[in-house]
């Protein structure tokens, strides 16, 4: 797309250009309307582009009840600040050190950042497989390297990995899935009005 930037009509503008090219990612679903970013286009400069991607999410907002935002893995949405004016941030780690790492050091760069964010939660996927064997109850003193709060834990789920391979989405696994339940109870919490409040 950036490519096509320099062959723009004229009274087109890059900020119109690439608007246009957001709205037409948009998918419309029965429920769920859907945006997807593509990946990176090489070693370029993306402020125009994070600067529309900013203004595009801040009209959206109006016309739904919830905006989800489901980043990349890393600190770089954050750092553009494309992710900001948040409700609820629910940071996703493993019980893995590096992971746990991460956790922190995105905690740490919304405080820098000023980003205005309501609520900072730690979800903890896959504890039991990733943590080297650690129990649930093992949670709260992961949560607590991160200076996070601890949502919740998403338990293994031997399912829930078959389907990750396969690249089917989750509302494939059953109703009575351990992974399923664990995130319907997560999504309650962080959309209650004040979650882990005290």
């Amino acid at each position: 797309m950036l490519d096509h930037i320099r062959k723009l009509p004229a009274g087109v503008t890059k900020d119109d250009y690439l608007e246009m090219g957001i709205q037409e990612c948009l998918w419309e679903g029965r429920g769920v309307d859907l945006l997807v970013m593509g990946a990176g286009e090489g070693p370029r400069c993306y402020c125009a582009v994070n600067n529309v991607l900013r203004r595009c999410i801040d009209r959206l907002r109006g016309a739904y009840r919830y905006v989800v935002m489901d980043n990349e893995a890393g600190l770089e949405h954050l750092s553009r600040c494309t992710t900001q004016d948040v409700d609820v941030l629910l940071v996703v780690s493993n019980g893995l050190p590096v992971s746990l790492q991460a956790a922190a050091r995105i905690h740490e760069l919304t405080k820098k950042l000023a980003l205005r964010i309501g609520g900072q939660y730690l979800v903890l996927n896959d504890v039991e497989a990733a943590g080297g064997g650690r129990e649930n109850g093992d949670a709260p003193l992961l949560a607590q390297q991160t200076g996070l709060k601890l949502l919740g834990v998403v338990p293994s789920d031997s399912r829930l990995r078959e389907l990750s391979r396969m690249a089917e989405p989750v509302s494939q696994l059953a109703a009575d899935s351990p992974a399923r339940r664990s995130l319907r109870e997560l999504l309650e919490a962080a959309l209650s009005p004040a979650p882990l409040a005290g």
